[in-house]
Formats: C-alpha cells, sequence, structure tokens
C-alpha cells in the first residue's frame, strides 16, 4: 500500500511539472513577441499595498494571508485568502491618491479574487500656448479592475490566472485595455522554500487615446515577466526573499542626449 501511493505520488508530481513547465515555456513565447517599443498604463506597476512596497515593490514567490500580492502573481491565492476584505489607500504625490479594494473567496481547491484598483492624478489648470491660466481645471484617472482565479494541482503546485480591464481618462482623452496575467507557484511541504514565476499585462490596447492616419494609435501594455523565491530559515524568525523583475529586458538602460533643440 505504502508502494502505490508514493508511486502515485510521484505520478502527481510529473503531472503538476509538465503543466508547469508548459506554462514557462509558453510565457516565454508570449514574451519574445512582444520585444520593443514603449508601453502605456505604467500606474500597473505601482505597489497596491504598503506590504508590496516594504518587500520591494513586488513578491511572486511568498504565499500568505495576504491579497495584494495577487496583482503580482495570482498564484499566490491560497486558504488563507479565502473571505478576506483588504482596503489600502496612498496619498502618492502632491495631489494623487492611490487605492484598491480586494476581496477574495475560496471554494475547495479553487480560490477567486477580485479587486478595483485606481490612481486619481488631481485637477490640473486649463492654460493658453502662451502659459496664461483659462480659470478652468480638468482632472485624470487611470482604473484597473482585477477578475483572478487559482488552482492548487497536488499539494505543491498552484497555478493561476487573472483579467484585467484597464481604462484611462486624461481631460477628454479616455483609453481602454483588456490585459491578463497568469503565473505558477511551488513550495515544500513545509513550505520553508517557495518559487513562483508570473508574466503580467498580455494583451492589447482596444482604444487608444488619439488616432492617426492609420486609425487608432494603440500603445503596448508594460509586460513584465518576474521568477522570484523565498526561504525560512528554521531556527531564526527571517525570510529571505528575491525577485527579478523585468526577465524579459536584459537592457534596462536608456539614453540621454543633452543636443540643444533647433
Amino acid at each position: 500500500m505504502m508502494l502505490v501511493a508514493s508511486n502515485r505520488n510521484m505520478g502527481n508530481m510529473l503531472y503538476c511539472s509538465r503543466w508547469l513547465l508548459l506554462g514557462i515555456v509558453l510565457m516565454l513565447a508570449v514574451v519574445a513577441r512582444a520585444q520593443g517599443g514603449s508601453s502605456v498604463y505604467s500606474f500597473l506597476e505601482l505597489p497596491s499595498s504598503a506590504r508590496l512596497n516594504g518587500l520591494g515593490g513586488s513578491t511572486v514567490s511568498l504565499k500568505e494571508a495576504e491579497l495584494s500580492s495577487v496583482v503580482c502573481n495570482p498564484a499566490l491565492l491560497n486558504p488563507s485568502t479565502d473571505k478576506i476584505l483588504q482596503l489600502n489607500y496612498a496619498h502618492y504625490l502632491q495631489g494623487v491618491n492611490i487605492g484598491s479594494v480586494m476581496y477574495g473567496h475560496n471554494y475547495k481547491d479553487n480560490y477567486f479574487a477580485a479587486a478595483i484598483h485606481y490612481l486619481n492624478y488631481g485637477k490640473f489648470d486649463y492654460a493658453d500656448e502662451f502659459g496664461a491660466l483659462l480659470g478652468t481645471t480638468f482632472s485624470a484617472q487611470d482604473m484597473c479592475i482585477t477578475l483572478a482565479y487559482a488552482r492548487q494541482l497536488g499539494s505543491l503546485f498552484t497555478v493561476g490566472t487573472s483579467l484585467k480591464p484597464i481604462y484611462s481618462h486624461y481631460e477628454s482623452y479616455s483609453a481602454f485595455a483588456l490585459a491578463a496575467d497568469v503565473g505558477g507557484h511551488f513550495q515544500t511541504k513545509d513550505s520553508t522554500f517557495q518559487l513562483g514565476i508570473s508574466l503580467q499585462n498580455i494583451g492589447w490596447q482596444l482604444k487608444g487615446f488619439y488616432t492617426d492616419e492609420s486609425g487608432q494609435h494603440r500603445e503596448r501594455l508594460p509586460l513584465n515577466l518576474q521568477l522570484g523565491f523565498n526561504y525560512r530559515f528554521k531556527h531564526a524568525p527571517i525570510r529571505l526573499s528575491m525577485t527579478i523583475h523585468n526577465i524579459q529586458r536584459w537592457d534596462l538602460g536608456y539614453q540621454v542626449t543633452n543636443q540643444p533643440s533647433e
């Protein structure tokens, strides 16, 4: 009986490993097709909670009773995120406010979460081409809705995905996009070691801020492939965590030119 159970567990692990490997291959294929160009909706890269800020802005491997990490990796949904309501608010820069509302719900080995993130840039003054104020103001906002789902594959593996409608409105200009995140997570039986991978913002801008000669001017979304791990020391209240961002971009530098304008 012990031999049968052991073979069955080994078969489940091989089955889960194949699905995880397939997911990683698909992630790399999508990343290879999405290289180059500028991106829009940079607010998606901002941390959605104080805890994420303390972890360097993102984590794709740390499973705990924390919903905000789901925006980094949907596979981080777990039994501890059931029936959790989380509210976050931050006064980011002068006149800029960031907030989010999140809720998690589980059904057996299926984990769900919904979230609304917004960023309000405050009020801006209208001015003419000479800088003279016209006495009226306008506003600018970004918003993203996240619908996340994760499922356990055996006792050690979890896979997850999320769908994200994104809307921006600046003065009289607006844009709409549809994106998705996919992720995977592995942990040892005692949870001392955890490994996570996530590909964020796969999708397209369906409506651009303006039109050009070819029609809608669509911009790229901020694609981000992340890989991370964490390790909890057995005899110390310390957990080591590391997350690598933007693996798909080996050159993160940019060029600055000081040539005077003509």
